[in-house]
Order: structure tokens, then sequence, then C-alpha cells
């Protein structure tokens, strides 16, 4: 399958470093130290469904991107919201440009790598993460990318995580989980099996079926099929 759409979820531009050839983001990776790209090989099966086309640099841009977003929401609603358009929350525009120091770079490539551990949307995973750093610390000034992994932190983000999930059924964005685009990916397929497993969580999965299968068409019927048979999808007709 081709790359990712890389563009910020507006849709309007590329997220910086997005569109890094591939072949510049293997010598990224090994200049970095082995204990930083060792978990790689696994996170590929765990990280959120629309960054599993996407090259471990790739996706730490992508990270460091919604960052820097989410730490502008963040300063305009605890702090000062006339200044959040001019703070920047990383200063160094590019974290991997290897010439350079950077103090950022570790903390972005670890912090992405929890959110890709508990599967979670990186603008998520940060806002969840710096909400629960402040509530707790009572700082002055937000999270750096280092602040946002420590172990207590992430206990928090994962029950977050499972309670968001118990009200919102999460869905990869990615125009190749579209049901005209199936081409039995195991990446799809991973897809589809967590979109079941949030339905059989619902207490109206018809409704939940209907939304997945025909409005969003992120969902093929004959899988929701397999899994509910016939009495069930009869229902949806119902509602439809």
């Amino acid at each position: 399958m081709t790359p990712a759409d890389n563009t910020t979820g507006e849709g309007e531009q590329i997220v910086f470093g997005t569109d890094l050839p591939l072949e510049a983001c293997h010598d990224i990776m090994h200049a970095l130290p082995d204990e930083w790209t060792e978990p790689e090989r696994w996170l590929m099966a765990s990280k959120w469904f629309d960054y599993r086309f996407m090259h471990p640099v790739h996706a730490t841009y992508l990270f460091t991107d919604a960052y820097r977003r989410v730490y502008r929401q963040m300063y305009a609603s605890t702090f000062d919201r006339t200044r959040a358009d001019y703070v920047k929350g990383i200063k160094a525009e590019d974290p991997f440009d290897l010439a350079k120091r950077n103090t950022d770079r570790a903390g972005l490539w670890k912090a992405r790598q929890m959110a890709d551990g508990l599967c979670m949307p990186y603008d998520l995973y940060i806002g969840i993460a710096m909400t629960w750093s402040l509530r707790k610390c009572r700082k002055e000034y937000l999270p750096r990318p280092t602040h946002l992994y420590n172990f207590d932190l992430l206990t928090a983000v994962s029950d977050t995580w499972k309670d968001r999930q118990s009200g919102i059924l999460y869905v990869a964005k990615d125009e190749r989980f579209k049901n005209e685009r199936y081409q039995g990916s195991p990446i799809q397929d991973a897809h589809h099996e967590w979109l079941l497993e949030q339905v059989s969580t619902r207490s109206n999965i018809v409704y939940a079926l209907k939304g997945l299968i025909y409005d969003e068409q992120v969902l093929p019927e004959e899988k929701a099929r397999a899994r509910w048979g016939d009495v069930v999808m009869s229902r949806i007709d119902d509602v439809r």
C-alpha cells in the first residue's frame, strides 16, 4: 500500500517532515540509539490504525505537529488566549536535523512510542497526558515531551482512553479503510476487528453497525453478519 495521507486533518497541507523520502527516514533511524528503535518492530502492530502505514520517522513528525497544535490549545485554555497563536511548544522546526542538538528529540520519539503502545491518536494522547500532568503538578508551564511518558501518567492516560471509548466509537480516517478500498490487508482487517470489538460494548449494536457499514462505510457488511447473524442485520434495515 502507498504511504498514508499526511495532512493536518483538514486536508489543506502536508505536515512538515512527513513527505521526507524513505531513504532519508532510514538514515535517521540508523543514527538513533538502538534502544530507541528496537520497539518499533512490535509497535507497528499496536499503533493507531491511521499510522500503521507510516515509517516511524514520519509518524514522529506527525506527533510533533500534534504536540505543537495541542500545546497552543492548552496554552490558550490554561494561561493566555491572546498569546497562544505565538507559542511554538518546540522551538526547532526540524527535531530530526541531526546536525543540530535538540533536547526535545528523545522526548518526542519516546512519547510517540507510548501513544503507539496504547493504540491512541496522537492529539488525543497528548491532550490527555497534558491535562493529567497539569492536574497533578500544578505547574506554571506546559509539560515538555519528556514529561509525557512516566509510569503514573501512562496509567492515568490508559484509564482515560478506556473511558473515552465507552462514549465515542473511534474510527480511522485514512481513506484506505473505506469499504470500497478493502484489499484484505492485515492492517485493514485489524481495523475491522477493532470496530467489531467496539460495537460489542455498545448498548445499541444495531445503530452502531448502521453507522459503520452504511454511513461511514468502514466495516464490510459480511463481517458484521458473520459476527452477529442475519437477525441483527435484518434489524439494521428498519433504522436505515
